[in-house]
């Protein structure tokens, strides 16, 4: 009985390894017959921008840096960030101000623009070439990593978010934590990375250890905070060229030609940072409200 049950599993195992790909070989020959390039096929709509759906950029960030020696970190201020790099911004923009104001009347909230984003650049750290061509969007997501690695505090979108933060960041300088905030809410809106491999769906698995990625609290200089800004720069030195000759129509980046992705420098870097260091990351459930519109 026991060689009957091995014979029978040997032939699934067979069948398996050759059998499949053959057959696969000969659906995909039968039923895709010609292909056509069309740019639009690999184009999407994000409200109304349209934007590469993929990126054929392949890289583990989460395998770097492993080394790098850091001398410690300082405590998290009790200040948020906000950033606006945009023109007038709505009544819902200003009603999210409001809402965090309300929620945190002892921090120091400082909301960079293009008037005062200079006063916070290092000398021994420029910003990069690419800076000036990315849309707003994407200059955000690079200006918060360098304000988290630099200065550290809260990030938090102009978005009508209520959290209270004096005691999360109570907690963060009180831990050996390196960041805290709200947990991510869904796996539909973990970036997963693109490629082989597991770690797509380990992002999806444990979302929950995520932060999510609209507001948190950092401690500056920190490995988490370092590897986020060091990856963003890697990719946008790799987008330059490309960013030159198609810069962002702003605020969105909608010309279609503009190459970045819209996660590609911060939801594809965000998550699985947050699972390499899942240990010094804590991510609260149930403290994202339905926000509702804000643009």
């Amino acid at each position: 009985m026991i060689n009957f049950v091995k014979g029978i599993k040997h032939k699934f195992f067979i069948i398996k390894k050759y059998r499949v790909p053959q057959v696969k070989n000969l659906y995909f020959k039968l039923f895709y017959k010609r292909y056509e390039y069309t740019p639009e096929s690999y184009r999407v709509k994000v409200g109304g921008v349209t934007m590469p759906s993929s990126s054929t950029f392949l890289v583990n960030h989460t395998l770097f840096a492993q080394n790098k020696k850091f001398d410690g970190h300082g405590e998290a201020p009790y200040r948020i960030f906000l950033i606006w790099f945009g023109g007038e911004m709505s009544k819902n923009r200003r009603l999210g101000i409001e809402s965090i104001k309300n929620a945190n009347p002892n921090l120091d909230i400082q909301i960079i623009t293009n008037d005062n984003m200079d006063s916070f650049v290092r000398d021994e750290h420029p910003l990069p070439p690419s800076f000036n061509y990315l849309s707003f969007v994407h200059r955000s997501d690079y200006f918060r990593a360098y304000l988290m690695h630099y200065y550290g505090g809260v990030y938090s979108d102009i978005k009508p978010l209520d959290i209270q933060w004096r005691g999360l960041i109570d907690e963060l300088n009180k831990t050996d934590l390196f960041a805290i905030g709200p947990g991510e809410t869904t796996f539909e809106n973990v970036a997963e990375a693109p490629g082989v491999g597991k770690l797509g769906k380990d992002q999806k698995h444990y979302y929950w250890q995520t932060l999510y990625p609209a507001c948190y609290a950092c401690k500056p200089k920190t490995p988490f905070t370092y590897e986020q800004l060091a990856e963003i720069e890697r990719r946008l030195s790799y987008f330059y060229n490309l960013l030159v000759e198609n810069p962002a129509e702003q605020p969105w980046g909608n010309n279609s030609n503009y190459p970045i992705p819209w996660n590609a420098i911060h939801g594809q870097i965000w998550s699985p940072l947050n699972l390499k260091y899942f240990d010094k990351i804590k991510a609260y459930p149930g403290l994202i409200n339905n926000f509702g519109p804000h643009r």
